[in-house]
């Protein structure tokens, strides 16, 4: 009996232990900022169209996702803190004969 009651102990704390970390990372604190850009871009091989954009942060993440609002198109991008500036997304773009390219974000 005494093994039984070990093994359903132990069940109980690992299923209480995945849901509090589950908890944890549900409650991520995540920004973000709309932008609008009048035309269509390239983010490395990734082509997305002229539009109304989010850009999401996840608190304490180096990586932030440019959401398209019309088609949900997503693409990640690295961003780090060291050039964030908290509330002015800055986009720099670059001009060539593909078109225009998304350079950096500060």
């Amino acid at each position: 009996m005494t093994k039984k009651a070990i093994r359903v102990f132990a069940l109980a704390l690992g299923l209480t232990a995945m849901f509090a970390t589950s908890r944890l990372s549900a409650q991520e604190s995540v920004s973000s900022e709309r932008i609008s850009i009048p035309f269509a871009f390239h983010v490395e091989k990734v082509a997305l169209p002229a539009g109304e954009y989010r850009i999401e942060r996840v608190f304490g993440k180096e990586i932030v996702t440019l959401v398209n609002l019309q088609s949900s198109q997503r693409v990640q991008i690295l961003w780090p803190d060291a050039s964030r500036t908290p509330g002015k997304a800055k986009l720099v773009f670059e001009s060539s004969p593909r078109g225009y390219s998304l350079k950096k974000m500060s």
